[in-house]
């Protein structure tokens, strides 16, 4: 049953205990009549002046008044503050209707202004008992909002002590109170009450937020923005004296580790293509190591039974050739499926590497020239022979991206800083025509290349990646175009 039903129930049933402030006899009886006749259930206590109102009032609150608006010793407008401060409407009577007396009587507070006319006093019973039904929804909706209020309090004091800054707007959105966690103090600006939205938010947050509350009606608003470098959720919700209240909690660290996390996912998904591709590289290496022996020992019988200089011997040499890049592809997919193995490894320095494979990389470039600046950094625990792949892979990377350029290669060995760690560094670095972010971002994938037919297989970088990963160690490319390109390998120092 519902509050307003439960309230008519009452109003018909219960007997009311009903003050009447008139001097005139006459119109007290008709009163009297208008109850009988009704058959309502009611305590009358009549008094004739204010004076004798107020003391009947101080011993027991009535559930109504009905006062006339002249008596001997005042207006009964001048009772209307203390029924208020007493929780009792008040009806008001007059034996002249004044247009102006009525509205001076509402906006005093009265809940009806009655001409005493007899068929006016005959249905005061039910002026009456609508009062008590006005005034009882009036009461209702007032406890709701004083329990809201002190609800909301709560809740802002409980988001405040959470680190969530919470205002108030009122319908026009003005700030009539603020409360701001002292962490924050430095992001938002120093705002009074009565400032309008704008001066505590970035105007195209404060314009979308006033937009959105303009079409939420009674409903729950979310919101995220960025501002000083933070992230927010703002959630607003409409307040029953009018208004909102808005909370904004800053959600930075949480949307940073949401990043990581998803980072880390595409690394693991990453990592478990490799591991995927790499036993499918493995098994099929393996099978054309295979079937190329018989070829490459069939070409070497032929070539000791061809003449040099001949057409035959010729043909010959280029299939010995062709082999032998297929063989190179087939050792390049072994050390992609194996670059997670445990091989064994020594206590050396990069730059010592680096001059072991030099003979090898002067041969690799042909006369292209190749600039050297090592230092001697801490040693690192390493198989030589990997990183001695790792080393000719970047060199020849970088040799290819120079095609027909006849720039210089850069071969460094140095320690950098990164991570709050000290790493070995190997960096490799060529000035020919850069990478697109788009494509920068694919050069560890397996068989990726944007070489064409027959000048690369895809593997190189994802073969350096490999083994560097299984040595603790990342690779880091920087480049742009027309800027050139950088590839280093850091390595954690021997402990």
């Amino acid at each position: 049953m519902s509050d307003a039903s439960e309230t008519d129930v009452a109003a018909a049933s219960a007997p009311i205990h009903l003050l009447v402030i008139e001097d005139e006899e006459a119109h007290v009886e008709l009163l009297r009549r208008a109850y009988e006749d009704a058959r309502r259930a009611v305590e009358l206590e009549v008094v004739p002046t204010l004076e004798d109102a107020r003391r009947a009032m101080e011993r027991h609150t009535p559930d109504a008044v009905v006062a006339d608006f002249v008596l001997p010793d005042g207006r009964g407008l001048d009772l209307l503050p203390v029924a208020a401060a007493r929780g009792c409407p008040v009806v008001l009577m007059t034996s002249q209707g004044d247009e102006n007396v009525a509205v001076e009587a509402l906006r005093g507070g009265a809940f009806d202004y009655v001409v005493k006319t007899p068929r006016a006093l005959a249905a005061m019973p039910r002026t009456v008992d609508r009062a008590l039904r006005e005034h009882a929804l009036l009461l209702a909706h007032r406890r709701a909002v004083e329990a809201s209020q002190r609800s909301e309090e709560r809740l802002r004091a409980t988001l405040v002590s959470l680190g969530e800054v919470v205002f108030g707007l009122d319908e026009h959105a003005v700030i009539r109170d603020l409360h701001v966690p002292d962490e924050l103090r430095g992001v938002f600006p120093e705002v009074a009450v009565g400032e309008p939205l704008e001066a505590l938010l970035p105007a195209s947050v404060a314009r979308t937020l006033g937009e959105s509350l303009a079409s939420s009606g009674a409903g729950i608003v979310e919101h995220s923005f960025a501002h000083a470098a933070h992230e927010f959720r703002a959630r607003v919700c409409p307040r029953l004296d009018g208004g909102w209240t808005v909370a904004l909690r800053d959600e930075t660290a949480r949307r940073a580790a949401e990043r990581a996390r998803e980072r880390l996912e595409t690394e693991l998904r990453h990592v478990q293509r490799l591991e995927t591709l790499g036993t499918l590289a493995g098994g099929v290496a393996h099978d054309f190591n295979n079937l190329l022996v018989p070829v490459m020992m069939g070409v070497d019988l032929g070539c000791e039974a061809v003449p040099e200089g001949s057409r035959a011997r010729a043909a010959l040499d280029n299939a010995r050739t062709a082999a032998e890049r297929a063989r190179g592809l087939v050792q390049r997919l072994l050390s992609f499926s194996r670059s997670a193995e445990a091989h064994e490894r020594r206590r050396v320095t990069l730059a010592q590497v680096v001059r072991e494979a030099l003979p090898v990389l002067r041969v690799s470039l042909g006369g292209r020239e190749l600039k050297l600046d090592l230092e001697d950094g801490p040693e690192v625990v390493i198989d030589v022979g990997q990183i001695e792949q790792v080393v000719l892979n970047l060199v020849m990377n970088a040799h290819q991206a120079l095609g027909e350029l006849s720039g210089p290669i850069e071969l460094a060995v140095r320690v950098t800083e990164a991570e709050d760690t000290t790493w070995a560094e190997l960096a490799v670095r060529d000035q020919g025509k850069g990478i697109a972010p788009e494509v920068l971002e694919r050069i560890f994938d397996p068989f990726f290349t944007t070489k064409g037919p027959g000048h690369g297989t895809g593997l190189g970088l994802t073969v350096v990646n490999g083994i560097v990963q299984a040595h603790g160690g990342t690779v880091h490319a920087r480049s742009a175009p027309g800027e050139g390109t950088e590839l280093a390998v850091r390595l954690p120092p021997a402990e």
